[in-house]
């Protein structure tokens, strides 16, 4: 839809003169827009002011704490074994075997006959003595290269004040090693005999002998638990 200028003359004004205020209208209008849009733009081109940070004091109190005072305790002062004392052995006794006597050669008589011509002289031999016994050794626990340990002593027999003297009966086979310990006389301490006889089955002896061959035979072995 056209409009033309007489459509929008006002009346009692000539068209000439509405149309110029028109114009002038609409160029304050074009211009505050302008401005109006001039002053947003420099708005958003001002940098705006970042908040301050806020400054927080924090302060650490630190609270000490009562140490428990731990007790100190002494060291404890290892307690030294005592050396076990020397075992006492007696010296064994050698075996004495007496040799035979010597059977006299039996007599035979001859019967009576007239006395014969003399025959030639020939030497006569005398009767063999028989061979003698082999001599019999006994057993030995005692030689320095058995290496044998002493028995322990038990230590609560040593707290009590235990001691005494076991006699054990020990046979020995023909390797020099035991194979039967037994109690021949106890001490009165169950600790000590059986302290003596665990030692002693550990043991190695040298064995018997009956000439150059070695043979089996028990020995006693006296075993002495003394507190110096």
């Amino acid at each position: 839809m056209l409009l033309h200028a007489a459509d929008l003359a006002v009346p009692g004004v000539p068209v000439e003169e509405s149309s110029l205020r028109r114009l002038v209208r609409l160029a304050v209008v074009l211009g505050l827009h302008g401005l109006f849009l001039l002053a947003l733009w420099q708005l958003q081109q001002r940098p705006v002011p970042e908040p301050e940070p806020i400054r927080m004091a924090v302060r650490v109190i630190e609270r000490s704490l009562p140490v428990p005072e731990v007790p100190r305790q002494a060291p404890a002062v290892p307690e030294t074994p005592m050396p076990p004392p020397p075992v006492q052995l007696p010296k064994p006794r050698p075996v004495v075997v007496p040799e035979p006597a010597a059977r006299p050669a039996p007599r035979i008589a001859a019967p009576v006959a007239p006395a014969p011509p003399p025959p030639e002289s020939m030497p006569t031999r005398a009767p063999a003595a028989p061979a003698p016994a082999p001599v019999l050794t006994a057993v030995r626990f005692d030689a320095a290269y058995l290496n044998n340990p002493a028995p322990v002593y038990p230590r609560a027999s040593r707290r009590r004040g235990e001691q005494g003297r076991v006699l054990l009966q020990v046979q020995v086979n023909a390797r020099g090693l035991p194979e039967q310990v037994e109690i021949h006389e106890g001490s009165g301490y169950a600790r000590l005999d059986t302290a003596a006889r665990e030692a002693v089955q550990r043991w190695r002896f040298v064995p018997a002998r009956r000439g150059g061959e070695a043979i089996a035979a028990s020995v006693l072995v006296p075993i002495l638990f003394q507190m110096e």
